[in-house]
């Protein structure tokens, strides 16, 4: 009898187990948090190629990197939408939680959302797996939040070797003007250097995670549209139309 019983028991928690990981393949929490909270159906990148050019257009690309930061991307995001126009957000893993509704309106004024890693290290440094994860946990997360796939990838630092490129495999967008906001930390002095050295094509850097990157924003944009310049996001600038070109790095147009 007592065999009998636990033969029952043992057929009751097979049967427990079968339901629950059918369960967790039809309906996982990412598909659920998906579909819930997302925009749009799954799998699909971002909308990036929001801005109608034409061939003799000059193009242009801002890209901020290290936030999301709840006051200074909220600020650059809500400027962008009161002029029009888009940029992309290099985003690190460490300051997403929290912060969902600012990917979320990244998406609604028509940006793009990039990964810049969790949280920063030197790849270089890093073993294959390790780069893997920095990468996966941006893009999970994002997927989760927006509904899209991230297509590019800013290496911290910039740091390229092939074990980078072989384990990233998709387009890797760096810059062609570095602000250095970081090191100025003075908005005319990072607006003059980034429009002295503007051209058609360029990748501007810039950091959403301080006040004089916002003010020098304001300054950097209202010169360029006078000069008659289109901001797109590197997505449209570069045609990336597909997530996958192994590891092809991207400076400028």
């Amino acid at each position: 009898m007592i065999y009998i019983i636990n033969k029952k028991f043992i057929a009751f928690f097979i049967c427990l187990f079968m339901i629950f990981i059918l369960l967790s393949i039809f309906i996982n929490p990412l598909s659920i948090a998906t579909s819930l909270n997302a925009p749009v159906e799954e799998d699909l990148f971002f909308p990036a190629f929001n801005v109608s050019v034409k061939d003799d257009d000059k193009l242009i690309a801002l890209t901020f990197d290290d936030g999301p930061n709840k006051e200074f991307t909220t600020k650059i995001l809500d400027y962008l939408e009161s002029k029009n126009i888009v940029a992309t957000f290099f985003v690190l893993g460490i300051n997403l939680k929290g912060n969902d509704d600012i990917l979320i309106k990244m998406v609604k004024t028509g940006c793009e959302i990039g990964n810049h890693s969790y949280n920063h290290k030197q790849f270089i440094h890093l073993k294959n797996s390790e780069i893997k994860k920095q990468i996966d946990y941006v893009d999970n997360y994002v997927k989760r939040v927006t509904g899209f796939s991230i297509r590019s990838v800013r290496t911290p630092y910039g740091e390229v070797n092939k074990k980078i490129k072989e384990t990233i495999d998709r387009p890797i967008v760096l810059w062609s003007i570095d602000s250095e906001d970081w090191r100025k930390k003075d908005a005319k002095d990072i607006a003059d250097h980034i429009i002295s050295n503007v051209d058609n094509g360029s990748i501007i850097l810039l950091h959403d995670i301080f006040d004089f990157t916002y003010e020098a924003t304001i300054l950097v944009v209202e010169e360029l549209l006078a000069q008659g310049y289109k901001f797109v996001t590197v997505s449209q600038l570069l045609g990336l139309d597909d997530i996958n070109s192994n590891g092809l790095v991207f400076r400028s147009k």
